[in-house]
């Protein structure tokens, strides 16, 4: 019996330190990404060297959609080496430069993302495109 009462108390031990070790560390938060807004439906978000926006049209659904990895002041989107695009952040802006042809897959009709800015909003939200599925 005095065995039994001492595996308890060392179980219920352990237990309580690994709540409490839980309790202490940092919760999965989306602290580390950043995100920038621009009207009510245009996001861009950052998250440790990735990056992903989409941009609609002034009407409609048509929008530009991409993910992809920032190095060096430029976009690379995901699997596409033929498309690079300028990307400058100041402060609480951030603006998409100029893209060449090789980047109109990206987009759908009536729609860019060349020059296109975006401020910082105070806390992330998550980002999504059209069906709701997350880019960020």
């Amino acid at each position: 019996m005095a065995v039994c009462a001492l595996l308890l108390a060392a179980c219920g031990k352990e237990e309580a330190a690994t709540n409490e070790a839980a309790a202490t560390a940092p919760a999965p938060a989306e602290s580390d990404m950043i995100v920038f807004a621009d009207g009510a439906r245009d996001r861009l978000c950052l998250k440790g060297g990735q990056v992903a926006f989409i941009t609609y049209a002034r009407a409609g659904n048509a929008n530009c959609t991409l993910r992809g990895t920032l190095a060096n002041g430029r976009i690379q989107p995901d699997g596409d080496g033929a498309c690079t695009i300028a990307f400058a952040r100041t402060g609480d802006r951030a603006t998409l430069g100029a893209a060449g042809p090789a980047c109109a897959y990206y987009c759908g009709p009536d729609v860019s993302f060349t020059d296109k800015s975006f401020t910082r909003l105070p806390s992330p939200e998550p980002v999504t495109d059209l069906a709701g599925d997350p880019l960020c």
